[in-house]
């Protein structure tokens, strides 16, 4: 709550701290409750740590393989996990931003590069959550922007828009623009044919262009800004590297808040690309990143106990040492038959129900 290079507190400190301090006691008189400290966060709620436990250990049914976990993964309810983080809520999170990032910009005045950096910071804040969708060619990445899109936007095919990353922000009206390296800004004709957008990019060089900006009225699109990414691993180690690039560069800020890292089956490329992630995010800035096993449809090839053997994948997923602390989670998902009951008309509805 205080800078020791001012040796003084911010008004705003102090009065958070007085805050915390209005009902700091300890607590440690409740039956099976053990010792705890008891205080209330800088947003007014009330929060408890405790500093003596009994460790859970597990009977030898349920014991994991791997010494670092407390208990093998058991997928209902909640299983025992190691304490990485602790979340601290607050009323305004954005307002406790801004407040350093303007006394930031006050000490960097002089410096126009950190200044620049910090004004990016300012302005973004205020924007929709970036979400990034990554994973090898035909893992089904944009599939899955379009279920959670709800319309077929995102090219699914091999056409030059697969190997660019695009942006899809919210708009009032439908629009695409291309940032092209020499030209600059430059629009680009569309339309929709076959329920799908259509671009053209016949008359641009794709190695060219920077990135595609797409708006579009859609409403997931007012909470989140979704960016579909070229193919890792594909045969064109510079078309890899643009994601690489643009989720974690080697220097500055990540162009994304959130990765979505799409797998089919789990490979070296794989897990050297998350924990690459996780590396290079971890300077200026960090993110979360979550795993789907996508095109769970096809793990269990149609049987009747399908959904059972893409469970069991997923929890060989979440098992593997070589994902420790790469990602948050693994999830199953089934990005087709998302948007087929996303986008199914009445018309085909009737079909199938006849």
């Amino acid at each position: 709550l205080t800078r020791k290079s001012s040796g003084c507190a911010s008004r705003t400190a102090l009065r958070m701290r007085s805050k915390v301090n209005q009902i700091a006691r300890d607590v440690h008189d409740s039956v099976g409750h053990g010792p705890a400290y008891q205080y209330r966060g800088p947003g007014g709620q009330v929060h408890e740590l405790f500093y003596e436990v009994e460790r859970w250990q597990a009977p030898p049914e349920m014991a994991s393989s791997y010494p670092n976990r407390p208990q093998a993964y058991v997928p209902r309810g909640i299983a025992p996990r190691q304490i990485d983080h602790v979340t601290v809520m607050t009323t305004n999170p954005l307002d406790d931003v801004r407040a350093p990032l303007e006394q930031a910009m006050s000490l960097y005045g002089d410096d126009l590069s950190a200044r620049a950096k910090l004004e990016a910071l300012k302005v973004r804040i205020d924007e929709p959550l970036r979400v990034v969708f990554v994973g090898t060619v035909k893992s089904g990445k944009s599939t899955l922007l379009n279920a959670l899109l709800g319309e077929q936007l995102a090219p699914t095919d091999a056409r030059e828009c697969t190997r660019i990353v695009t942006w899809y922000r919210h708009g009032k009206s439908p629009g695409v623009r291309a940032r092209h390296a020499v030209d600059g800004d430059i629009r680009i004709p569309m339309r929709r044919q076959d329920q799908r957008l259509e671009l053209d990019l016949d008359h641009l060089d794709p190695e060219q262009i920077e990135w595609l900006d797409v708006t579009w009225p859609a409403s997931p699109l007012e909470e989140f800004t979704l960016i579909d990414t070229p193919g890792t691993a594909s045969i064109s180690t510079a078309i890899s590297e643009r994601t690489r690039e643009f989720v974690a560069p080697g220097g500055g800020m990540s162009g994304a808040d959130a990765v979505v890292y799409l797998l089919r089956s789990l490979h070296a490329h794989d897990v050297d690309f998350l924990r690459g992630l996780s590396e290079r995010s971890g300077g200026e800035s960090s993110m979360g990143a979550i795993a789907v096993l996508s095109r769970a449809d096809e793990v269990g090839s149609g049987r009747l106990n399908s959904m059972a053997i893409v469970n069991k994948a997923v929890d060989r997923l979440r098992e593997d040492p070589s994902l420790e602390a790469a990602c948050e989670t693994i999830v199953p998902v089934a990005g087709l038959l998302a948007l087929a009951g996303q986008t199914l008309r009445q018309s085909e509805f009737a079909q199938l129900a006849t």
